[in-house]
């Protein structure tokens, strides 16, 4: 990781800015990943002296919204209006609508969504009558998918209902740099982690960055990278996300099969500033696996990948979870919950 580092400030050393955001992005994603060409992009930035041209549209009853929020939460009572009060507090120029898939919950987050959707216009609130998830079919696969694709807007946010959103601009910079630049199908940032298990506290928010950097990861299967996801900061466009004809085929669906079909259909940039938190808690579906069950889930998503796509980055990750996984089964005490991820 820290030759990782290295390499990244070596290519940016004169951007001392870039150096505060990359050690707040996704360490356990980024370990898995080489960097052989990084890009900087020209970023056209918002105007900071003159920020009553944006404005929220909380209270405004949304017409040809340009963005759709998707929100999928379950059980996220503690953070479920810090969740929606982020998104509420965009600035833009543009409308947007927020549309809030809960999946059944059972501990008053269904209550706060009902709430938020009676005061504000633009929020759609879609609460289901039974768990989804919990049946193991395709239902809840094709609802998620349905939320981000069957609608008119032409971008697509995504936030899951334990992370939020800190910058009042996210949604602007992301769909004006989107805007001015039709090669790309995808746009990322950076976060921050706050950990529950290990008791990690939340890191003081970084101040608003004037001179943005925009870094250029390549499409897949071009140049086997995606650099800098996180599935809470990005933003795509509608209409470069897969079906359900795609993601149906797939027993799981995750954030990887998305950037994965939707970077073959354009480039992805990583903006360096932090727009928002991502919690690590016992709401989130992966991290209440055992480590054995997170190694073997690992496996069989990447192992269903590569037969699929043939894509020898799959294989690679396929053929190290095998080996973790041999290794967890005969010796669980050496397999860390540090060695799994990716």
């Amino acid at each position: 990781m820290k030759r990782l580092i290295k390499k990244v400030l070596e290519v940016f050393r004169k951007e001392s800015s870039l150096c505060d955001v990359l050690f707040y992005t996704s360490y356990s994603f980024i370990e898995s990943l080489r960097f052989t060409k990084l890009k900087r992009i020209s970023i056209k930035p918002i105007n900071m002296t003159n920020l009553s041209s944006y404005h929220s549209n909380a209270q405004k009853e949304m017409k040809n919204p340009l963005v759709r929020v998707r929100i999928i939460t379950y059980n996220n009572v503690k953070v479920a209006r810090q969740n929606l009060d982020g998104v509420l507090m965009q600035k833009t120029d543009f409308p947007f609508e927020i549309y809030v898939f809960d999946d059944c919950s059972t501990d008053g987050t269904s209550d706060i969504v009902r709430e938020y959707a009676q005061k504000y216009p633009n929020i759609i609130a879609d609460i289901q009558p039974e768990n989804l998830h919990s049946k193991g079919t395709g239902a809840w696969t094709k609802k998620v998918i349905q939320a981000r694709k069957d609608h008119s807007c032409k971008y697509v946010a995504i936030l899951d209902g334990d992370d939020y959103w800190i910058d009042p601009y996210k949604l602007q910079y992301q769909v004006e740099f989107l805007e001015d630049h039709s090669d790309f199908s995808m746009c990322s940032g950076g976060f921050l982690y706050n950990n529950d298990f290990s008791g990690g506290q939340l890191l003081e928010q970084a101040s608003l960055m004037r001179n943005l950097i925009g870094i250029e990861y390549a499409s897949i299967p071009k140049n086997p990278n995606i650099l800098l996801t996180k599935s809470f900061t990005t933003v795509y466009r509608t209409d470069a996300t897969p079906g359900y004809d795609v993601m149906g085929k797939y027993k799981f669906c995750w954030d990887v099969h998305l950037w994965y079909y939707t970077l073959l259909k354009g480039k992805g940039c990583y903006l360096t500033r932090i727009f928002g938190v991502s919690n690590v808690s016992e709401s989130g579906i992966f991290n209440n696996l055992s480590n054995e069950r997170r190694v073997a889930a690992l496996h069989e998503v990447y192992g269903e990948l590569y037969r699929e796509t043939r894509e020898e980055l799959f294989r690679k990750w396929y053929l190290r979870q095998s080996k973790l996984l041999e290794l967890y089964r005969r010796n669980p005490d050496k397999a860390t919950a540090n060695t799994i991820f990716h």
